[in-house]
């Protein structure tokens, strides 16, 4: 067993193989750069402190729009990702209410519930305009 890793713990390699192949890829050129822990740790579970080769459990991840930093050791928010995740959200929630937004669609719905969609379809359109986004968002409801 060998685990390989970079000079901020990020780990490269981990691997369960016999004591000779655990050899060939110490000596191996493309591994010159890592250091290495003969033993085995899964890079999404663990990093290696650098300062004592030791390995250290990586935190729970707060949510889907968070990577773990190594110059941090700690998960950090990706507003750009939250931000196009939010975005993605309120394009499909409009296109699934196209339906409302058609010619016909006045007639078919009748002029109050005609008005409650047009309502609903500009408030998904200010979604990006609200205070907390992409963070804290207020979606708001479909009519009945």
């Amino acid at each position: 067993m060998i685990t390989f890793y970079d000079n901020k713990g990020k780990i490269v390699l981990s691997a369960v193989c016999a004591d000779d192949a655990v050899q060939a890829l110490i000596d191996n050129p493309d591994f010159s750069n890592y250091s290495y822990l003969r033993a085995e740790y899964n890079p999404q579970e663990f990093y290696i402190d650098i300062n004592t080769a030791q390995p250290v459990p990586i935190p729970e991840k707060p949510g889907p729009d968070y990577y773990f930093s190594y110059n941090t050791y700690s998960w950090e928010l990706r507003l750009d990702v939250a931000e196009t995740r939010a975005i993605n959200l309120r394009n499909t929630l409009l296109a699934n209410s196209d339906w409302t937004d058609t010619l016909s669609s006045k007639n078919r719905l009748g002029e109050d519930l005609y008005n409650q969609w047009q309502a609903y379809r500009q408030a998904l359109r200010d979604v990006p305009e609200q205070a907390g986004f992409p963070l804290a968002i207020v979606w708001p409801t479909p009519p009945e």
